[in-house]
Protein backbone atom coordinates (compact mmCIF):
# COMPACT_ATOMS: atom_id res chain seq x y z
CA UNK A 1 0.00 0.00 0.00
CA UNK A 2 2.50 2.47 0.85
CA UNK A 3 4.78 1.66 -2.40
CA UNK A 4 1.46 2.11 -4.08
CA UNK A 5 1.02 6.22 -2.23
CA UNK A 6 4.22 6.91 -3.85
CA UNK A 7 3.59 5.92 -6.99
CA UNK A 8 0.26 7.96 -7.17
CA UNK A 9 2.66 10.81 -5.81
CA UNK A 10 5.25 10.56 -8.13
CA UNK A 11 2.46 10.59 -10.48
CA UNK A 12 0.04 13.56 -9.00
CA UNK A 13 3.65 15.71 -10.11
CA UNK A 14 4.36 14.67 -13.30
CA UNK A 15 0.61 15.27 -14.14
CA UNK A 16 0.99 18.87 -12.55
CA UNK A 17 2.89 19.24 -15.94
CA UNK A 18 1.26 20.25 -19.26
CA UNK A 19 3.39 18.71 -21.11
CA UNK A 20 3.12 14.53 -19.27
CA UNK A 21 -0.87 13.28 -20.79
CA UNK A 22 1.14 9.98 -19.98
CA UNK A 23 1.16 10.35 -16.37
CA UNK A 24 -2.27 11.96 -16.18
CA UNK A 25 -3.60 8.49 -17.12
CA UNK A 26 -1.08 6.68 -14.88
CA UNK A 27 -2.75 8.75 -12.01
CA UNK A 28 -6.37 7.87 -12.93
CA UNK A 29 -5.07 3.97 -13.18
CA UNK A 30 -3.11 3.97 -10.14
CA UNK A 31 -6.41 5.95 -8.29
CA UNK A 32 -8.66 2.76 -9.64
CA UNK A 33 -6.06 0.37 -8.02
CA UNK A 34 -6.14 2.21 -4.64
CA UNK A 35 -9.75 2.46 -4.76
CA UNK A 36 -10.21 -1.09 -5.30
CA UNK A 37 -7.29 -2.06 -2.83
CA UNK A 38 -8.41 0.18 -0.45
CA UNK A 39 -11.28 -2.18 1.27
CA UNK A 40 -8.94 -4.97 0.79
CA UNK A 41 -6.53 -3.23 3.27
CA UNK A 42 -9.12 -2.36 5.46
CA UNK A 43 -9.94 -5.64 5.89
CA UNK A 44 -6.46 -7.19 6.92
CA UNK A 45 -7.14 -5.68 10.38
CA UNK A 46 -9.74 -5.10 13.11
CA UNK A 47 -10.10 -3.67 16.55
CA UNK A 48 -10.49 -5.04 20.47
CA UNK A 49 -12.70 -3.15 22.57
CA UNK A 50 -12.77 -3.80 26.26
CA UNK A 51 -13.18 -3.39 29.86
CA UNK A 52 -10.56 -3.26 32.89
CA UNK A 53 -11.77 -3.83 36.55
CA UNK A 54 -10.66 -4.76 39.90
CA UNK A 55 -10.39 -8.30 40.71
CA UNK A 56 -11.13 -7.70 44.15
CA UNK A 57 -14.31 -5.16 44.60
CA UNK A 58 -15.43 -5.03 40.44
CA UNK A 59 -14.56 -1.42 40.26
CA UNK A 60 -13.53 -0.16 37.47
CA UNK A 61 -10.04 0.96 36.57
CA UNK A 62 -8.88 4.11 34.52
CA UNK A 63 -5.68 5.02 33.23
CA UNK A 64 -4.06 1.19 32.56
CA UNK A 65 -1.83 0.56 29.72
CA UNK A 66 -3.36 -1.32 26.92
CA UNK A 67 -0.27 -3.17 24.74
CA UNK A 68 -0.63 -5.22 21.95
CA UNK A 69 2.54 -7.61 21.87
CA UNK A 70 4.78 -6.94 18.73
CA UNK A 71 2.95 -3.74 17.44
CA UNK A 72 2.99 -0.02 18.34
CA UNK A 73 -0.63 0.00 19.21
CA UNK A 74 -0.56 1.31 23.23
CA UNK A 75 -4.24 2.99 24.71
CA UNK A 76 -4.96 3.82 28.08
CA UNK A 77 -8.18 3.22 30.11
CA UNK A 78 -10.76 5.39 30.75
CA UNK A 79 -12.84 6.91 33.90
CA UNK A 80 -14.76 3.64 32.99
CA UNK A 81 -12.31 1.75 33.03
CA UNK A 82 -12.61 1.34 28.98
CA UNK A 83 -10.84 1.15 25.89
CA UNK A 84 -10.64 0.82 22.32
CA UNK A 85 -7.63 -0.27 20.23
CA UNK A 86 -7.96 0.06 15.90
CA UNK A 87 -6.29 -1.37 13.56
CA UNK A 88 -4.84 -4.51 15.18
CA UNK A 89 -3.60 -6.67 12.36
CA UNK A 90 -5.67 -9.82 12.14
CA UNK A 91 -4.45 -13.22 13.59
CA UNK A 92 -3.72 -13.93 17.14
CA UNK A 93 -2.87 -11.07 18.99
CA UNK A 94 -1.43 -11.05 23.10
CA UNK A 95 -2.87 -8.65 24.61
CA UNK A 96 -1.56 -6.73 28.27
CA UNK A 97 -2.93 -4.92 30.69
CA UNK A 98 -0.85 -2.94 33.44
CA UNK A 99 -1.24 -0.66 36.12
CA UNK A 100 0.74 0.86 39.09
CA UNK A 101 0.01 -0.90 42.02
CA UNK A 102 -1.81 -3.74 40.30
CA UNK A 103 -0.11 -7.25 38.29
CA UNK A 104 0.45 -8.14 34.98
CA UNK A 105 -2.29 -9.91 32.97
CA UNK A 106 -2.24 -11.02 29.12
CA UNK A 107 -4.28 -12.74 27.28
CA UNK A 108 -4.85 -14.21 23.86
CA UNK A 109 -7.30 -13.68 21.26
CA UNK A 110 -7.98 -14.24 17.42
CA UNK A 111 -9.14 -11.87 16.07
CA UNK A 112 -10.42 -12.09 12.04
CA UNK A 113 -9.88 -9.81 9.63
CA UNK A 114 -13.06 -6.77 9.55
CA UNK A 115 -14.15 -8.04 12.88
CA UNK A 116 -14.12 -7.27 16.64
CA UNK A 117 -13.20 -8.94 19.70
CA UNK A 118 -14.26 -7.64 23.26
CA UNK A 119 -11.95 -8.30 26.02
CA UNK A 120 -12.14 -8.18 30.36
CA UNK A 121 -9.44 -7.73 32.48
CA UNK A 122 -9.72 -8.12 36.07
CA UNK A 123 -6.50 -7.06 37.68
CA UNK A 124 -5.49 -7.53 41.27
CA UNK A 125 -3.36 -5.69 43.89
CA UNK A 126 0.05 -6.87 43.48
CA UNK A 127 2.15 -8.88 45.84
CA UNK A 128 5.42 -9.10 44.40
CA UNK A 129 6.82 -5.45 44.28
CA UNK A 130 9.13 -6.19 41.32
CA UNK A 131 5.63 -6.54 38.79
CA UNK A 132 4.77 -3.55 38.92
CA UNK A 133 5.31 -0.59 36.48
CA UNK A 134 6.63 3.41 36.97
CA UNK A 135 5.89 5.82 35.08
CA UNK A 136 6.96 9.17 36.55
CA UNK A 137 10.35 7.73 37.07
CA UNK A 138 10.89 7.42 33.14
CA UNK A 139 10.21 9.10 29.99
CA UNK A 140 7.67 6.26 29.18
CA UNK A 141 6.08 3.47 31.29
CA UNK A 142 8.42 0.96 32.31
CA UNK A 143 8.15 -2.23 34.51
CA UNK A 144 10.33 -1.81 37.56
CA UNK A 145 12.45 -4.96 36.95
CA UNK A 146 14.29 -3.77 33.90
CA UNK A 147 15.11 -0.41 35.49
CA UNK A 148 18.74 0.13 36.55
CA UNK A 149 17.40 2.63 39.43
CA UNK A 150 16.08 1.97 42.93
CA UNK A 151 12.20 2.54 42.74
CA UNK A 152 10.12 2.42 46.17
CA UNK A 153 6.40 1.84 46.19
CA UNK A 154 4.14 2.24 48.65
CA UNK A 155 0.41 1.96 47.87
CA UNK A 156 -3.08 3.47 49.59
CA UNK A 157 -3.37 -0.58 50.68
CA UNK A 158 0.24 -0.01 52.67
CA UNK A 159 -0.85 3.59 54.07
CA UNK A 160 -4.50 2.04 55.56
CA UNK A 161 -2.51 -0.76 57.13
CA UNK A 162 0.60 1.07 58.59
CA UNK A 163 -2.01 3.30 60.64
CA UNK A 164 0.14 6.25 60.27
CA UNK A 165 -1.24 9.30 60.92
CA UNK A 166 1.27 11.69 58.98
CA UNK A 167 3.27 11.36 55.82
CA UNK A 168 6.29 11.32 57.44
CA UNK A 169 5.20 8.32 59.42
CA UNK A 170 4.72 6.49 56.41
CA UNK A 171 7.80 6.89 54.80
CA UNK A 172 10.01 5.78 57.87
CA UNK A 173 11.41 2.43 56.80
CA UNK A 174 9.82 2.03 53.96
CA UNK A 175 13.03 3.08 51.13
CA UNK A 176 16.48 1.85 51.47
CA UNK A 177 19.06 4.66 52.18
CA UNK A 178 16.07 7.32 53.49
CA UNK A 179 16.37 8.42 56.45
CA UNK A 180 13.41 9.85 58.35
CA UNK A 181 14.75 12.47 60.68
CA UNK A 182 12.03 13.02 63.65
CA UNK A 183 12.13 15.87 65.72
CA UNK A 184 10.34 16.33 68.94
CA UNK A 185 6.65 15.06 70.26
CA UNK A 186 6.06 18.38 70.42
CA UNK A 187 2.14 19.02 68.17
CA UNK A 188 3.27 20.42 64.95
CA UNK A 189 6.66 19.43 64.81
CA UNK A 190 7.73 17.42 61.50
CA UNK A 191 10.57 15.78 60.29
CA UNK A 192 13.29 15.97 58.04
CA UNK A 193 13.45 13.85 54.83
CA UNK A 194 17.24 13.02 53.97
CA UNK A 195 19.41 10.58 51.35
CA UNK A 196 21.85 9.20 53.58
CA UNK A 197 25.25 10.58 52.78
CA UNK A 198 25.68 13.48 50.48
CA UNK A 199 24.66 13.53 47.41
CA UNK A 200 25.46 16.62 44.97
CA UNK A 201 29.02 18.91 45.29
CA UNK A 202 26.59 21.65 47.18
CA UNK A 203 25.86 19.13 49.96
CA UNK A 204 22.11 19.21 49.36
CA UNK A 205 20.92 14.84 50.72
CA UNK A 206 17.18 16.55 50.46
CA UNK A 207 15.09 14.58 47.63
CA UNK A 208 12.63 16.68 45.59
CA UNK A 209 8.81 16.40 46.68
CA UNK A 210 6.40 16.45 43.61
CA UNK A 211 2.36 16.15 44.73
CA UNK A 212 0.39 14.95 41.26
CA UNK A 213 3.35 16.13 39.41
CA UNK A 214 3.63 19.63 41.17
CA UNK A 215 7.00 20.29 42.33
CA UNK A 216 6.08 21.23 46.26
CA UNK A 217 8.79 23.56 47.99
CA UNK A 218 10.11 21.27 50.71
CA UNK A 219 11.12 24.31 52.69
CA UNK A 220 8.88 26.93 51.61
CA UNK A 221 7.76 29.32 54.25
CA UNK A 222 7.22 26.83 56.78
CA UNK A 223 10.78 26.61 58.21
CA UNK A 224 11.14 30.07 59.14
CA UNK A 225 10.27 31.62 62.47
CA UNK A 226 8.38 28.88 63.53
CA UNK A 227 11.36 27.13 64.91
CA UNK A 228 12.09 27.55 68.14
CA UNK A 229 15.31 25.43 68.88
CA UNK A 230 15.44 23.08 66.46
CA UNK A 231 11.89 22.53 66.03
CA UNK A 232 9.55 23.70 63.11
CA UNK A 233 6.62 22.81 61.01
CA UNK A 234 6.92 20.18 58.44
CA UNK A 235 4.94 20.57 54.60
CA UNK A 236 4.65 16.89 54.29
CA UNK A 237 2.08 16.61 57.29
CA UNK A 238 0.20 19.07 55.20
CA UNK A 239 -1.13 16.35 53.32
CA UNK A 240 -3.50 14.07 54.55
CA UNK A 241 -2.71 10.21 54.10
CA UNK A 242 -6.06 8.78 53.37
CA UNK A 243 -6.10 11.30 50.01
CA UNK A 244 -2.98 9.59 49.06
CA UNK A 245 -3.30 6.71 46.18
CA UNK A 246 0.69 5.91 46.43
CA UNK A 247 4.13 7.10 46.79
CA UNK A 248 6.59 6.54 44.08
CA UNK A 249 10.06 7.33 45.60
CA UNK A 250 13.05 7.75 42.88
CA UNK A 251 17.01 7.26 43.39
CA UNK A 252 19.78 7.02 41.19
CA UNK A 253 20.77 7.97 37.26
CA UNK A 254 16.82 8.21 36.44
CA UNK A 255 16.26 11.15 38.85
CA UNK A 256 18.66 13.24 38.18
CA UNK A 257 18.24 12.46 34.26
CA UNK A 258 14.48 13.60 34.08
CA UNK A 259 14.68 16.34 37.20
CA UNK A 260 17.86 18.05 37.16
CA UNK A 261 20.81 18.13 39.16
CA UNK A 262 18.85 19.31 42.43
CA UNK A 263 16.96 15.29 42.33
CA UNK A 264 20.69 13.86 42.97
CA UNK A 265 19.54 12.99 46.08
CA UNK A 266 15.90 11.49 44.77
CA UNK A 267 12.46 12.63 44.31
CA UNK A 268 9.15 11.81 46.29
CA UNK A 269 6.30 11.29 43.76
CA UNK A 270 3.01 11.73 45.75
CA UNK A 271 0.23 10.84 43.87
CA UNK A 272 -3.94 11.53 45.43
CA UNK A 273 -6.30 9.49 44.91
CA UNK A 274 -8.89 10.15 42.03
CA UNK A 275 -12.97 9.21 41.16
CA UNK A 276 -14.17 6.64 39.20
CA UNK A 277 -17.61 6.04 37.46
CA UNK A 278 -20.58 5.69 39.51
CA UNK A 279 -23.02 7.40 41.82
CA UNK A 280 -21.65 9.25 44.62
CA UNK A 281 -19.96 7.45 47.23
CA UNK A 282 -19.59 8.69 50.89
CA UNK A 283 -17.14 7.99 53.79
CA UNK A 284 -17.16 9.72 57.01
CA UNK A 285 -14.76 8.42 59.48
CA UNK A 286 -14.27 9.94 63.18
CA UNK A 287 -10.10 8.86 64.62
CA UNK A 288 -9.24 9.75 68.49
CA UNK A 289 -5.84 8.76 69.91
CA UNK A 290 -4.66 8.86 73.16
CA UNK A 291 -1.03 8.83 73.88
CA UNK A 292 0.28 8.29 77.35
CA UNK A 293 4.10 9.12 77.81
CA UNK A 294 6.56 6.56 78.49
CA UNK A 295 9.33 6.27 81.18
CA UNK A 296 12.13 9.45 79.78
CA UNK A 297 16.21 8.12 79.97
CA UNK A 298 17.60 5.27 81.26
CA UNK A 299 15.17 2.92 83.81
CA UNK A 300 18.32 3.53 86.70
CA UNK A 301 16.66 7.14 87.27
CA UNK A 302 13.08 6.66 88.36
CA UNK A 303 12.30 10.43 88.02
CA UNK A 304 13.22 9.87 83.92
CA UNK A 305 15.21 13.05 83.96
CA UNK A 306 13.01 14.63 85.81
CA UNK A 307 10.00 14.85 83.61
CA UNK A 308 7.98 11.67 84.64
CA UNK A 309 8.41 12.79 88.24
CA UNK A 310 9.30 16.64 89.36
CA UNK A 311 9.00 16.21 93.47
CA UNK A 312 12.49 14.86 93.78
CA UNK A 313 15.73 15.49 92.88
CA UNK A 314 16.93 11.98 91.59
CA UNK A 315 20.43 10.26 90.81
CA UNK A 316 21.84 13.80 89.48
CA UNK A 317 20.25 15.78 92.66
CA UNK A 318 19.82 13.33 95.72
CA UNK A 319 20.29 15.36 98.17
CA UNK A 320 17.87 17.45 96.57
CA UNK A 321 14.20 16.67 98.06
CA UNK A 322 12.39 19.53 97.27
CA UNK A 323 9.82 19.38 94.37
CA UNK A 324 9.84 21.80 91.01
CA UNK A 325 8.25 24.98 92.36
CA UNK A 326 6.83 24.52 89.28
CA UNK A 327 5.63 21.27 89.33
CA UNK A 328 2.35 20.42 88.33
CA UNK A 329 -0.15 18.67 91.24
CA UNK A 330 0.03 15.53 89.10
CA UNK A 331 3.72 15.15 90.04
CA UNK A 332 4.55 14.73 86.74
CA UNK A 333 5.80 17.26 83.84
CA UNK A 334 4.01 14.58 81.42
CA UNK A 335 0.23 13.15 80.90
CA UNK A 336 -1.27 11.78 78.64
CA UNK A 337 -2.60 13.34 75.55
CA UNK A 338 -5.52 13.59 73.02
CA UNK A 339 -5.54 13.75 68.92
CA UNK A 340 -8.75 13.99 67.46
CA UNK A 341 -9.44 13.97 63.33
CA UNK A 342 -12.43 14.19 61.64
CA UNK A 343 -13.26 13.41 58.16
CA UNK A 344 -15.31 13.10 55.27
CA UNK A 345 -14.85 12.21 51.40
CA UNK A 346 -16.99 11.37 47.86
CA UNK A 347 -15.77 9.82 45.02
CA UNK A 348 -18.31 9.54 41.70
CA UNK A 349 -18.45 10.18 38.05
CA UNK A 350 -20.13 9.90 34.93
CA UNK A 351 -19.01 8.76 31.33
CA UNK A 352 -16.37 11.30 30.70
CA UNK A 353 -15.82 12.82 34.44
CA UNK A 354 -14.85 11.62 37.49
CA UNK A 355 -14.31 13.71 41.20
CA UNK A 356 -12.53 12.65 44.80
CA UNK A 357 -13.45 15.63 47.10
CA UNK A 358 -12.43 15.43 50.59
CA UNK A 359 -12.45 17.37 53.83
CA UNK A 360 -10.44 16.96 57.54
CA UNK A 361 -10.19 18.62 60.91
CA UNK A 362 -8.32 17.61 63.61
CA UNK A 363 -6.58 18.75 67.01
CA UNK A 364 -3.32 16.95 68.19
CA UNK A 365 -2.85 17.66 72.20
CA UNK A 366 1.22 17.53 73.58
CA UNK A 367 2.54 15.24 76.25
CA UNK A 368 3.61 18.14 78.76
CA UNK A 369 1.66 19.07 81.44
CA UNK A 370 1.15 23.12 80.55
CA UNK A 371 -0.70 25.02 83.15
CA UNK A 372 -4.11 26.04 82.04
CA UNK A 373 -3.32 29.37 81.80
CA UNK A 374 -1.13 29.41 78.73
CA UNK A 375 -2.66 27.73 75.89
CA UNK A 376 0.09 26.46 74.32
CA UNK A 377 1.23 22.97 72.66
CA UNK A 378 -1.38 21.95 70.93
CA UNK A 379 -2.18 22.04 67.09
CA UNK A 380 -5.23 22.38 64.66
CA UNK A 381 -5.36 21.11 61.10
CA UNK A 382 -7.64 21.87 58.58
CA UNK A 383 -7.75 19.80 55.08
CA UNK A 384 -9.69 20.65 51.59
CA UNK A 385 -9.20 18.36 48.62
CA UNK A 386 -10.87 18.48 45.00
CA UNK A 387 -9.38 16.46 42.40
CA UNK A 388 -11.44 16.32 39.24
CA UNK A 389 -10.87 14.58 35.27
CA UNK A 390 -12.54 14.99 32.35
CA UNK A 391 -12.04 12.81 28.91
CA UNK A 392 -13.38 14.78 26.10
CA UNK A 393 -12.07 11.92 24.16
CA UNK A 394 -10.78 9.39 24.20
CA UNK A 395 -7.16 10.75 23.18
CA UNK A 396 -7.29 13.25 25.70
CA UNK A 397 -7.50 13.62 29.35
CA UNK A 398 -7.89 16.38 31.67
CA UNK A 399 -7.54 16.12 35.38
CA UNK A 400 -7.51 19.49 38.18
CA UNK A 401 -5.72 19.62 41.29
CA UNK A 402 -6.57 21.68 43.91
CA UNK A 403 -5.96 21.53 48.24
CA UNK A 404 -5.74 23.73 50.69
CA UNK A 405 -4.51 23.13 54.18
CA UNK A 406 -4.50 25.85 57.67
CA UNK A 407 -2.46 25.16 60.48
CA UNK A 408 -2.55 26.48 63.82
CA UNK A 409 0.25 25.72 66.09
CA UNK A 410 1.24 26.59 69.37
CA UNK A 411 4.37 25.97 69.93
CA UNK A 412 6.43 25.85 73.45
CA UNK A 413 9.94 27.26 74.23
CA UNK A 414 11.97 23.86 73.72
CA UNK A 415 15.21 22.43 71.81
CA UNK A 416 18.91 23.34 72.22
CA UNK A 417 17.29 26.90 73.69
CA UNK A 418 18.40 28.07 76.99
CA UNK A 419 14.85 29.75 77.81
CA UNK A 420 13.72 25.80 76.64
CA UNK A 421 11.42 23.49 78.56
CA UNK A 422 13.30 20.07 78.48
CA UNK A 423 17.00 22.18 79.15
CA UNK A 424 15.70 23.61 82.07
CA UNK A 425 13.72 20.86 83.60
CA UNK A 426 16.45 18.14 83.28
CA UNK A 427 19.33 20.72 85.17
CA UNK A 428 17.09 21.42 88.12
CA UNK A 429 18.23 24.20 89.98
CA UNK A 430 21.24 24.78 87.40
CA UNK A 431 19.30 25.57 84.66
CA UNK A 432 18.04 29.53 84.20
CA UNK A 433 14.98 29.97 85.35
CA UNK A 434 15.09 31.60 88.93
CA UNK A 435 14.05 29.43 91.65
CA UNK A 436 14.00 26.57 89.68
CA UNK A 437 10.54 27.05 88.92
CA UNK A 438 10.36 25.81 85.04
CA UNK A 439 6.94 26.46 84.46
CA UNK A 440 8.06 30.06 83.98
CA UNK A 441 9.11 28.77 79.97
CA UNK A 442 5.39 28.88 79.17
CA UNK A 443 5.45 32.84 79.56
CA UNK A 444 6.81 32.85 76.46
CA UNK A 445 3.47 32.55 73.99
CA UNK A 446 4.75 31.03 70.04
CA UNK A 447 1.71 31.15 67.92
CA UNK A 448 2.71 29.93 63.78
CA UNK A 449 -0.43 30.21 61.45
CA UNK A 450 0.15 27.87 58.00
CA UNK A 451 -1.72 28.84 54.77
CA UNK A 452 -0.58 26.17 52.35
CA UNK A 453 -2.11 25.68 48.67
CA UNK A 454 -1.77 23.81 45.48
CA UNK A 455 -3.54 24.23 42.40
CA UNK A 456 -2.56 22.41 38.60
CA UNK A 457 -3.68 20.89 35.56
CA UNK A 458 -2.40 17.60 34.38
CA UNK A 459 -2.82 16.78 30.04
CA UNK A 460 -2.48 13.40 28.45
CA UNK A 461 -2.62 13.92 25.19
CA UNK A 462 -2.74 10.71 22.74
CA UNK A 463 -3.11 11.40 19.01
CA UNK A 464 -2.14 8.09 18.07
CA UNK A 465 -1.45 4.86 19.50
CA UNK A 466 2.26 5.02 19.16
CA UNK A 467 2.56 9.17 20.07
CA UNK A 468 1.62 10.40 23.79
CA UNK A 469 2.49 13.70 25.56
CA UNK A 470 2.12 14.76 29.02
CA UNK A 471 2.06 18.29 30.34
CA UNK A 472 1.99 19.39 34.42
CA UNK A 473 1.85 23.10 35.02
CA UNK A 474 1.20 23.65 38.74
CA UNK A 475 1.43 26.19 41.62
CA UNK A 476 2.92 25.74 44.97
CA UNK A 477 1.91 28.41 47.21
CA UNK A 478 2.30 28.81 51.22
CA UNK A 479 2.43 31.60 53.84
CA UNK A 480 3.44 31.10 57.74
CA UNK A 481 3.02 34.29 59.83
CA UNK A 482 4.87 33.46 63.34
CA UNK A 483 4.45 35.89 66.46
CA UNK A 484 6.38 35.09 69.61
CA UNK A 485 5.50 37.33 72.54
CA UNK A 486 7.26 37.27 76.00
CA UNK A 487 5.53 39.74 78.58
CA UNK A 488 6.20 42.03 80.50
CA UNK A 489 7.82 40.97 83.84
CA UNK A 490 9.10 38.17 81.55
CA UNK A 491 11.51 36.12 84.12
CA UNK A 492 15.07 36.64 81.91
CA UNK A 493 16.55 39.36 82.96
CA UNK A 494 17.60 40.31 79.29
CA UNK A 495 13.97 40.34 78.32
CA UNK A 496 12.25 41.60 81.37
CA UNK A 497 11.00 44.42 79.02
CA UNK A 498 8.58 41.93 76.94
CA UNK A 499 9.39 41.59 73.45
CA UNK A 500 7.42 40.98 70.33
CA UNK A 501 8.35 39.24 67.62
CA UNK A 502 6.78 38.50 64.41
CA UNK A 503 7.85 37.07 61.29
CA UNK A 504 5.91 36.39 57.92
CA UNK A 505 7.03 33.98 54.79
CA UNK A 506 5.62 33.94 51.61
CA UNK A 507 7.17 30.88 48.96
CA UNK A 508 5.74 30.41 45.40
CA UNK A 509 7.02 27.89 42.91
CA UNK A 510 5.85 27.61 39.96
CA UNK A 511 5.97 24.14 37.95
CA UNK A 512 5.71 23.07 34.17
CA UNK A 513 6.91 19.88 33.03
CA UNK A 514 6.28 18.47 29.62
CA UNK A 515 7.04 15.02 28.22
CA UNK A 516 6.37 13.35 24.71
CA UNK A 517 7.03 9.72 23.81
CA UNK A 518 6.81 8.21 20.32
CA UNK A 519 6.94 4.35 20.07
CA UNK A 520 8.88 2.40 16.92
CA UNK A 521 8.47 -0.59 15.59
CA UNK A 522 12.46 -1.66 14.65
Amino acid sequence: MEALLSAIRFAWLRARRPTSPGARCLLVALTAVLVAAAPLAARQTGQIAGTVTSAATGQALANVRITVVGTNLRQTTDAQGQFLLLDVPAGTQTVIATRIGYGQVRTQVQLAAGGSTALTFRLSRLNIALEGIVVTGTAITIERRQLGSSISLITAEDIEMSGAVDLDEILRGKAPGLSIQGQTAVPGAGSQILIRGISSIEGRNRPLIYLDGIRINDRGAYEGGGSTGGQSASILNSIDPQDIERVEIIKGAAASTLYGTEASAGVIQIFTKRGSSGAPRWTFSVEQVLRAPRHVGPSSDPTGLHLNDCTIGGPLRPMQTEPDPGCPSSGSWLKSARSDEYRVNVLGGGEAYSYFASASWGRTEGIVNVPDEFDSQNARDLNVRGNFTFNPSDKLQIRLINAYTRRDIHWIEDGDNSRGFMENVIKLDEGETPGDDDALVFQSLINQDIDHFTTGINLNFTPLNNFSHRLNVGLDWSRSETIRLRPLGYWDPDVSLGSRFNDAEISKLITVDYAGSWFAEV
